[in-house]
């Protein structure tokens, strides 16, 4: 189970789950025989998962593509915490920064500033 979880990129099993797993299965009193469909659910999910995994990957290696081609990699990087896939859906959210006036006015369309017609948030959302 360990090396099937790390091998699609999982770090380790969720010990009470592994457990639960194994008792669903060895548990006389269950209906054996939808326990294959089961198993064959299970596999069809780690798979998706693991193609959506490799898709994201793919989606976020493209984005950086873009940011290299608008010479932007470099400025990008220079901001703590923000790798460049980040500045990258910055980006395909905003558009072209240079049709804003101000770094403030490209904050506020992006909902990370406040102002007059920007009231403060919580955390939680509104309410």
């Amino acid at each position: 189970m360990r090396r099937e979880i790390t091998r699609r990129g999982g770090q380790k099993p969720c010990l009470h789950i592994v457990r639960g797993l194994f008792a669903a299965l060895s548990d006389p009193a269950g209906v054996i025989a939808y326990r294959p469909g089961a198993l064959e659910r299970v596999a069809l999910l780690a798979e998706d998962w693991q193609l959506t995994k490799d898709r994201l990957a793919g989606t976020g290696q493209r984005m950086t593509a873009v940011l290299g081609e608008l010479g932007l990699t470099e400025l990008a990087t220079s901001i703590t915490g923000l790798p460049a896939v980040g500045a990258a859906a910055i980006l395909a959210e905003t558009g072209d920064p240079r049709r804003f006036a101000t770094a403030r006015a490209v904050a506020r369309h992006a909902g990370l500033a406040r102002g007059r017609n920007c009231p403060a948030r919580s955390p939680a959302g509104p309410g």
